[in-house]
Order: C-alpha cells, then sequence, then structure tokens
C-alpha cells in the first residue's frame, strides 16, 4: 500500500519522490484494470457455462444479483465497524483490507 509522506524540508526531493509514488500508483492502477478485465472474462465465461448447463436465463441472474445487492446494502446499513485485525483501528466490517495498515482481514464467511 503506497503511503504519501511529504515534509516541506526540500522541496526537489520531495517533487522527485512524489513523481516516483505517482508513478508506483499508476503502476498499480493498470494491474488492478488488469486483474479486473480478467475477473470479468472469466466471470462472463462461467455465466456462460452455467446457463448451457442449468437453462437460466439473463433475468434471473439479473433477479440473482438484485437481491444480493439488497442483502448487502441492508447488512451494510446495519452493521457495526469492524477493527483491524493488525493496527485496531476501525474499518467497515466489510471490508477484506485495512486502509490504514494495508493488512488482510480474516474472513469467516465465503463472499
Amino acid at each position: 500500500m503506497l503511503r504519501f509522506n511529504i515534509s516541506p524540508v526540500n522541496r526537489k526531493e520531495d517533487l522527485v519522490t512524489a513523481k516516483s509514488q505517482a508513478m508506483q500508483a499508476m503502476s498499480e492502477h493498470e494491474k488492478l484494470a488488469d486483474e479486473v478485465h480478467h475477473l470479468k472474462l472469466l466471470l462472463e465465461s462461467v455465466w456462460i457455462l452455467l446457463r448451457e448447463k442449468t437453462g437460466l436465463s439473463d433475468e434471473e441472474l439479473k433477479a440473482g444479483l438484485k437481491a444480493v445487492k439488497l442483502k448487502h446494502a441492508e447488512a451494510a446499513a446495519k452493521s457495526e465497524p469492524g477493527k483491524c485485525i493488525s493496527c485496531g483501528k476501525a474499518i467497515a466490517s466489510e471490508s477484506a483490507r485495512c486502509v490504514f495498515c494495508g493488512t488482510v482481514q480474516e474472513k469467516d464467511r465465503l463472499f
């Protein structure tokens, strides 16, 4: 996880550091975008196979997605913030990773 810590001691060094951190952030963004694209393709291929094997329709998939979104929204509205297992700071209970220290949070549930 990137951390930006720029002090006003040496502005030229600060600019070089900031540029380096920005380049690293852009690289990480590109990697994440590639992963998301790959996951979208994978999910589409799984849906095609599932549709062919079960005869489910796109409308049934959309209805299932709507139900899952509603379930998650209701759970998020009711949930108390959790605490990071590493730094102890408050984080959203559905977070997979702490936004403060980057520690991956252990989950008991599958999704």
